[in-house]
């Protein structure tokens, strides 16, 4: 509750129903935000955001672009434009300030958020990357990774608690090696496993000694010397998952290494990685995630 006993708007709640679908704060924000600045153009808004992004750092941004694509989609699934969704609203001094507030300026707090604000594209298209084919290996490697969770735990190190994690990764690593040493399909599940395990742990360890990144250097060397065919698995499939895994690798795990994944992929198998990588690199920029895009490419 405020000081004057109203109970604050946040933006995820409803605002109002509209052609038996259900609107929220954040959607006349985002409209009426377009309307004054941008003559109800929801693309030149976009711009503006994601600009505004680059000079901030990104992260809030992302959250607003991801709802405002979300947005669009179901105003055209619902025919209707800016203004008349938002019906006049965007003449109201105060609602138009709060708007433009809100929308360009604000950052944004957990009980800001809608669900397309919390499941970014970036998000989405990441996880995919991860794990997103993971079905279609002769054997998943889910539960390998769940092993690996499970035993080393998936907080935040410090630069001197990696050390020990790296110690401990290794030694689960000699443990499903031996395990899975005359089970082809299972050496490809775990060790496709433990590269998704170490890209997570980039991110989340601070690896300024760098002995988290040699692992993750040495599980994705390893796991791409495997060779694919006796596994099982679809030769097409391996292609996308590894190709799909490469366009999001941002922490260097490849320097002077940049070739070494590729090994494996000759003749038509080659010319499906350069039609699924230029696909993929259209994709990634169609939600603006350029770095991501460049690379691909």
């Amino acid at each position: 509750m405020t000081t004057s006993g109203k109970t604050p708007i946040c933006g995820p709640e409803r605002w109002t129903t509209k052609d038996r679908m259900a609107w929220s704060y954040w959607d006349l924000w985002f409209c009426v935000a377009a309307l004054v600045d941008h003559d109800g153009d929801l693309d030149a808004l976009a711009e503006a955001l994601e600009e505004g992004g680059r000079l901030s750092g990104g992260g809030t941004a992302e959250a607003k672009l991801s709802h405002l694509e979300d947005l669009k989609r179901r105003m055209a699934a619902a025919g209707i434009d800016a203004e008349t969704l938002v019906a006049g609203e965007d003449a109201d001094p105060k609602i138009r300030a709060k708007a433009r507030a809100k929308v360009l300026k604000q950052g944004l707090y957990p009980r800001d958020m809608t669900e397309s604000m919390w499941h970014t594209p970036r998000e989405r298209l990441y996880e995919r990357a991860l794990r997103g084919r993971w079905h279609l290996f002769p054997v998943s490697p889910e539960p390998y990774y769940r092993r690996l969770s499970n035993g080393l735990g998936e907080g935040f190190r410090s630069e001197g608690q990696t050390f020990k994690l790296a110690r401990r990764l290794e030694a689960a690593i000699e443990r499903t090696d031996r395990e899975t040493a005359y089970r082809v399909p299972d050496q490809l599940a775990a060790r496709r496993a433990l590269v998704a395990w170490c890209y997570r742990a980039m991110e989340r360890c601070d690896n300024s000694y760098g002995v988290i990144g040699e692992v993750g250097t040495d599980a994705l060397l390893t796991y791409v010397s495997i060779d694919c065919e006796p596994t099982g698995i679809a030769g097409e499939t391996w292609c996308e998952d590894l190709c799909e895994l490469l366009a999001w690798e941002n922490w260097g795990l490849l320097l002077h290494a940049e070739t070494r994944p590729f090994a494996q992929l000759r003749g038509e198998l080659a010319e499906h990685a350069e039609r699924f990588m230029l696909a993929l690199a259209d994709e990634l920029r169609a939600h603006r995630l350029r770095y991501e895009a460049d690379q691909t490419l």
